[in-house]
């Protein structure tokens, strides 16, 4: 590596190599990859296309990068109604905007697929669709966001029409609020043998420039954050867990030797 790197390593290059293999929801490459690297884009040199985000890797073995035709996927038109994604596109004979779950949107699903979204690096992916759900909530009585609502698209001055006897307030749709502002913030903890710590890593977007967060309880205590410009403030921390500004580290990457 230091043949390679010089001993400089906090700098962007490129890092040629090929796809080695194509799966379900990811391609292996075989890029030469630094930690640090992941959410870098995998790019074909002939035509600019960016074809996924390098997110894992195990070293002389491989290295992992999600698809990025993916994602494009579940935001295009067909799936995506402005207020979320919906259970099944637009374009299938069995669609039907207000059947429970053949084109219906659910909030919970929706915190699931965009924290999907950002652990691979699609930040702006991410904050679509947490402005999505927040819309929806914004037009609803009492802020509430049921269990999930009609797949009937977005427009000027419309509202998300609720399934007929869908919960309201529903646990899994209020949680959604709290679990898409965990993501924009990027907050993850975790406790081992070496002590307990919790990542605060935010991407907020444009129309949420800054994030209070207080009374975040873990361990026996609790903590205030202040985010701004990409800025963390922690002013009081009684958790006893320490907190780290940047991006958790992810999991090993599975050996996929024979």
């Amino acid at each position: 590596m230091e043949r390679i790197y010089g001993r400089t390593y906090n700098k962007k290059r490129l890092a040629p190599g090929g796809v080695t293999r194509v799966e379900q929801l990811s391609l292996l490459h075989d890029c030469t990859t630094l930690g640090g690297n992941s959410g870098s884009a995998v790019v074909d040199l002939d035509s600019g296309e960016a074809l996924g985000l390098h997110f894992s890797g195990k070293f002389m073995t491989a290295n992992y990068a999600v698809r990025s035709d993916i994602v494009k996927r579940l935001l295009a038109d067909d799936m995506w109604s402005g207020w979320g994604v919906r259970t099944l596109s637009s374009d299938h004979p069995a669609y039907n905007p207000f059947s429970y779950q053949t084109g219906s949107v659910w909030p919970h699903d929706n915190a699931m697929i965009a924290g999907g979204f950002r652990r691979y690096g699609f930040d702006t992916e991410a904050a679509k669709v947490a402005k999505g759900t927040f819309d929806a909530a914004d037009r609803l009585s009492g802020y509430r966001l049921p269990e999930l609502f009609a797949g009937l698209p977005k427009s000027e001055a419309s509202f998300p029409v609720q399934y007929p006897g869908a919960n309201v307030p529903q646990a899994w749709a209020a949680g959604s609020v709290i679990r898409l502002i965990a993501i924009l913030a990027g907050i993850h903890a975790t406790t081992d043998a070496s002590g307990s710590r919790i990542y605060v890593n935010p991407a907020l977007p444009s129309w949420l420039p800054a994030l209070t967060i207080r009374n975040l309880r873990a361990g026996g205590g609790s903590l205030d954050l202040v985010l701004r410009d990409g800025k963390m403030d922690v002013p009081t921390n009684t958790t006893k867990f320490e907190v780290i500004h940047g991006p958790a580290p992810h999991p090993k990457a599975p050996d996929t030797r024979a």
